[in-house]
């Protein structure tokens, strides 16, 4: 119920489509429409912070889903500022092209302009878990505090295997992750990094994560590509792959 960025993931993915083929028809067919009401989707979703001066997603799940329930998941705010400002940008983009088209998008919606400021607001104010520190994106508020376990031995596939100590639903305490979280984001959003914080942030996860999910693999397998880890890249690929 709480793994609402999938809201976000949509949206990433229709602008995607977008930015590969330049299909204006696919967006004013369904595309705008799709990308605005994830935008106010997020609107309504995010609580402000008044003590801190930020928005922020609370009571969510993120990618890892072995826990539950979080508060600030660097992916969800993440992914929820990228849609609230794609939107603007798309909604812009488009108003130039086609606005004839547009209006009559937004007079379907009842979408009005103002709502574009209330995006921008929170978008400027959205709270991602940085600790400026270590330069690490802490994978949600609180997660740095639960409690660190060595990786289980490998299995025949080359991946750590179920930590037969802990029971499932005790590793809502641990820093163990079911699947590509933070590391996610470095292959969707990378200017939210630069390279020595994305290797910094990539070794920290690395060591933290189950790969119980066949999703996990294939994104460290992209994100080592990135930082120039190309036996580690080839290593995650063959395992995905196979």
């Amino acid at each position: 119920q709480q793994e609402h960025h999938i809201t976000a993931d949509v949206a990433y993915a229709a602008w995607q489509y977008f930015m590969a083929t330049g299909d204006v028809s696919f967006m004013l067919k369904g595309g705008l429409e799709l990308v605005l009401e994830a935008a106010r989707f997020w609107a309504g979703r995010v609580a402000y912070d008044r003590r801190h001066r930020r928005y922020g997603v609370r009571n969510v799940i993120g990618p890892d889903e072995f826990h539950e329930r979080v508060d600030h998941n660097a992916f969800t705010n993440a992914m929820a500022r990228w849609t609230l400002r794609t939107a603007r940008v798309l909604y812009e983009q488009l108003r130039h092209l086609q606005p004839a088209a547009v209006r009559r998008i937004t007079k379907k919606l009842a979408f009005r302009r103002s709502e574009l400021d209330r995006f921008r607001r929170i978008e400027e104010r959205m709270f991602l878990p940085w600790d400026r520190r270590t330069g690490l994106l802490e994978q949600f508020e609180g997660y740095s505090r639960k409690k660190k376990y060595p990786l289980p031995a490998p299995d025949a596939n080359g991946l750590p295997r179920f930590p037969k100590s802990i029971p499932l639903e005790k590793l809502q305490s641990t820093q163990f992750i079911k699947q590509a979280d933070v590391v996610m984001l470095g292959w969707l959003l990378p200017a939210l990094f630069s390279r020595e914080s994305l290797m910094r942030n990539f070794d920290y996860y690395e060591r933290r994560t189950l790969h119980k999910s066949s999703l996990s693999v294939p994104v460290y397998a992209c994100v080592a590509a990135r930082l120039g880890l190309r036996d580690l890249a080839y290593r995650y690929l063959r395992i995905a792959a196979e």
